[in-house]
């Protein structure tokens, strides 16, 4: 293996544990990290263009990065890793979200406010809960004092997202059974959006 398919290997495999350079035969490394590049910042290719091959400007880096996308064979990996990553998310978000809600669904008052009802300091609320959290500063009609609250991020409703993930994994897990696959992938997909949407503050788009 080269140096430069070792590097774009490690690179992947981060979001595609599956990933193989032998998939992509008639790319070389580059444009496989292009490729890989271009999906994960959201087609911008321009920025995908300068991050592998380097520019002087983004107006050229944009225009030579069309001429590559052109090409049949940049096309297809495109299509067949961005379903590599999607059936990859598909399988481990389920996890990963779930943890999430346990720790939203775990939180307790005593957590985040004294026992006198104020609102604890940041420093005093561990990191991992403070990520749950989203600030509100009110102000105290009477004495023109400020009144911190805290909302945690995916406390209402977690039963029902719990029951989406479970959903969603069970769909990813009959995709590869099932006689129409693009339908259920469609299906996955769109509970996967719902639950990301209800509690992510940045949804996840493929």
């Amino acid at each position: 293996m080269t140096d430069e398919s070792a590097f774009v290997t490690s690179e992947i495999q981060d979001l595609i544990p599956v990933y193989s350079e032998t998939d992509y035969p008639a790319l070389t490394p580059e444009e496989i990290l292009f490729v890989y590049k271009y999906l994960a910042y959201g087609n911008d290719y321009g920025r995908a263009y300068m991050e592998v091959y380097g520019a002087e400007n983004l107006t050229k880096a944009k225009v030579k990065a069309f001429h590559i996308l052109k090409k049949a064979t940049v096309q297809d990996a495109i299509n067949r890793m961005q379903e590599s990553i999607f059936q990859y998310a598909l399988h481990s978000l389920p996890s990963a979200l779930l943890v999430d809600i346990n720790m939203c669904r775990n939180i307790s008052l005593s957590d985040i406010y004294n026992s006198d009802g104020t609102a604890k300091s940041l420093k005093d609320i561990p990191l991992e809960i403070q990520k749950k959290l989203r600030l509100k500063h009110l102000v105290n009609n009477k004495t023109g004092g400020i009144i911190v609250e805290y909302d945690i991020i995916g406390k209402d409703n977690t039963t029902e997202q719990i029951i989406d993930l479970l959903k969603m994994r069970t769909l990813s897990v009959n995709t590869a059974t099932v006689t129409d696959e693009s339908a259920a992938i469609k299906e996955a997909r769109e509970v996967r959006n719902k639950v990301l949407d209800n509690f992510k503050e940045e949804s996840i788009e493929k």
